[in-house]
């Protein structure tokens, strides 16, 4: 369902999709009462066709020059009419309404723009990424995000993110109310723009002049529930005869879908197919013999490995085996109260002669509290002005801000394995005789006498990153007659704070280590306000532990990273001579960059005292890059035009 009431000054209009006529209907009364607002029409502007066929925009007065000639994405000449020598797709503001899409980054990542390929969005929260969890990326003809360039205005938007991979451009800092239209140039363009174009360039133009207030609404629902996507946005223009500006304020909601939230995510098998029994897809996979079901794996994509939570390691034992094992004899055990015989209060479900290890108990329900889509809040406020001259070539001096805050996190689950200390008082009587391997840096370097597969529950992951943009120029008549000239400087500043909950190996090490006291157990090393790891039992091997050892244990750490970009550059175009089919145009310009990174990852990352997680180290450098280009275009007899570029 698709339901957005837009009312201006001007005009207003609702959009409407199937039977919802009186949802609309009602939300359009309700917002236009309260802002007394005439409505009228909204005519369709008119439009001519680009070289792919989709309906040209009307371009406003300053986008043009005396002559009438424009700038399109791609080259850094002026022509006559919205098209170029390479291919340029566009997509008009009221397209992207219709087709439902709530942020320029949906937009950006659909499929008519990607050519279907995968893009880093919201749903990679669990994996490594520039830019970090919640920044949304776009990669053409899967080259990745950093060879395609994102431009405001014919203007580098610099990269945005979080922890020490900060590369490419989050599209989430890109403002969606004010956007006019958006030109995706899939060729190659690395002589003009340098090599992040390699994949292509992707211009968002905002609207010039806009007039008045408009105030919109956009709700979109998931039919079944979860991931619903709302945004709210308010645009002001106000245009006289020497100046003009525009803002826009926005905020963008979506909400948590989870692995529970949709079936197909609810279990996850291999759906193998075993012909010797069936050609039926899944009558390979491993049937689980509690359920009489095909085994659900949550935790990864495949049940093959073997993943096992809620299950004991230890030496080769005599025991009994689970249904579906096979032997007498484990190193992998799961609690049953009702075993007496072997190990007690255990069975074998791993270890034996040829036992599958896929009968382990690898299926926790709060695995499906994970994140499919990511949670994001976005606030956008953007403000654009001109001001002409009257002098120096007619100039107009320009300015343009963009400010952004994201606001995303991610739920996750973690296992958690507690090596028990060899000949500890915290391992039960039946399993003091297991010796499960050698030392490890949760053990404190002693030998493990049992090992705990825990399947501990959710963790979360946050990023809070504030975005600022603020570019100025100067553009107008070059005093050599047919030239116009473009100067402008900008600089950007991403600033990102991020949170994860991890166990801390170095707590771990501390709490296994144990002494009898008072009746319990307290720790041999009472440091830091140590809390004892509660003694081995099947409550525990479950995941039921005391809130107190799990405070101690598992903990936020907290890192920032700080971005910066500086460009200032200089273009001049114009006409050199007349050939029979045509002017000689040319355009030259310089331009240089300098970006700065400072991440700091929490300390105990810089120390590898993450358990379960890798390290990272403090990321901290500059780059300066001075470019100069070119570009000549000349129209030949028999050929349409012959465009050389020079890096």
């Amino acid at each position: 369902m698709l339901v957005i009431v837009r009312g201006t000054a001007i005009f207003g209009d609702i959009i409407m999709q199937k039977n919802r006529f009186l949802l609309a209907s009602a939300l359009a009364s309700s917002a236009l009462i309260l802002f007394a607002l005439p409505v009228q029409a909204q005519t369709e502007p008119k439009s001519t066709q680009t070289p792919e066929g989709s309906a040209e925009p009307d371009l406003a007065a300053d986008e043009k020059s005396a002559n009438g000639d424009i700038i399109v994405v791609g080259s850094r000449i002026r022509r006559q009419e919205f098209d170029s020598v390479s291919p340029v797709q566009l997509i008009t503001r009221d397209e992207a309404t219709l087709a439902g899409f709530a942020s320029t980054t949906s937009v950006l990542q659909g499929t008519a723009v990607t050519g279907g390929t995968a893009q880093i969005n919201n749903a990679f929260g669990g994996f490594v990424t520039d830019g970090g969890p919640g920044a949304n990326t776009l990669s053409l003809r899967g080259l990745g995000a950093t060879r395609t360039l994102i431009l405001l205005n014919g203007r580098r938007v610099a990269p945005a993110g979080s922890r020490g991979s900060v590369g490419s451009a989050d599209l989430n800092v890109l403002p969606a109310a004010i956007i006019d239209r958006i030109e995706i140039l899939k060729d190659g363009a690395s002589s003009i723009y340098g090599s992040d174009a390699v994949a292509g360039v992707v211009n968002i133009v905002t609207r010039k002049k806009p007039e008045g207030l408009t105030l919109e609404a956009h709700y979109n629902p998931t039919t079944a529930g979860g991931g619903d996507q709302q945004r709210y946005s308010m645009v002001f223009g106000l245009n006289g005869d020497r100046f003009n500006f525009a803002a826009s304020l926005e905020y963008y909601k979506r909400d948590n879908l989870t692995l529970g939230d949709r079936e197909f995510t609810r279990c996850n098998t291999d759906f193998r197919i075993n012909r010797a029994i069936s050609n039926q897809p899944g009558s390979g996979d491993t049937i689980d013999p509690r359920t009489g079901m095909q085994k659900c794996y949550p935790i990864t994509g495949t049940g093959s490995n073997g993943v096992t939570i809620n299950t004991i390691g230890t030496s080769t034992l005599m025991g009994v085996p689970a249904i579906g094992a096979i032997g007498t004899s484990f190193n992998r055990f799961r609690p049953n109260s009702a075993v007496t015989t072997g190990l007690v209060g255990f069975e074998g479900v791993g270890g034996g002669m040829t036992t599958n290890t896929n009968i382990r108990d690898t299926f926790d329900p709060r695995t499906l509290n994970r994140s499919l889509i990511s949670p994001v809040k976005v606030y956008t406020g953007y403000f654009q002005g001109g001001y002409e001259l009257q002098a120096l070539g007619d100039a107009e001096i320009y300015v343009e801000a963009l400010a952004n805050r994201r606001e995303s996190s991610q739920v996750g689950f973690r296992q958690l394995t507690l090596d028990y200390i060899k000949g500890s008082p915290l391992i039960p009587a039946n399993l003091a005789v297991s010796t499960f391997s050698g030392p490890t840096l949760t053990s404190g370097g002693k030998n493990v006498g049992v090992r705990a597969f825990i399947g501990f529950g959710n963790d979360r992951s946050e990023q809070e990153v504030d975005f600022y943009k603020f570019a100025g120029g100067l553009r107008g008549d070059f005093f050599i007659p047919g030239w116009r000239y473009d100067a402008y400087v900008s600089t950007t500043k991403s600033d990102a704070s991020y949170t994860v909950q991890s166990f801390l190996t170095d707590r771990l090490a501390r709490s296994l280590d144990v002494v009898v006291s008072g009746g319990g157990f307290a720790c041999a090393d009472p440091s830091d306000g140590c809390v004892a790891a509660p003694a081995l039992s099947s409550a525990v091997i479950g995941g039921q532990l005391p809130s107190a050892f799990v405070n101690y244990i598992f903990r936020p750490v907290s890192g920032s990273t700080k971005y910066t970009e500086n460009v200032g550059s200089f273009t001049l175009d114009g006409k050199l001579i007349d050939l029979p089919y045509g002017a000689v145009q040319a355009a030259f310009g310089t331009e240089f960059r300098k970006a700065r990174i400072n991440d700091t990852p929490p300390l105990d990352s810089q120390n590898g005292n993450l358990f379960g997680l890798s390290s990272a180290a403090i990321t901290r450098g500059s780059d300066r890059v001075f470019e100069g280009f070119g570009e000549l275009e000349i129209p030949l007899r028999g050929i349409s035009h012959l465009r050389a570029t020079l890096p």
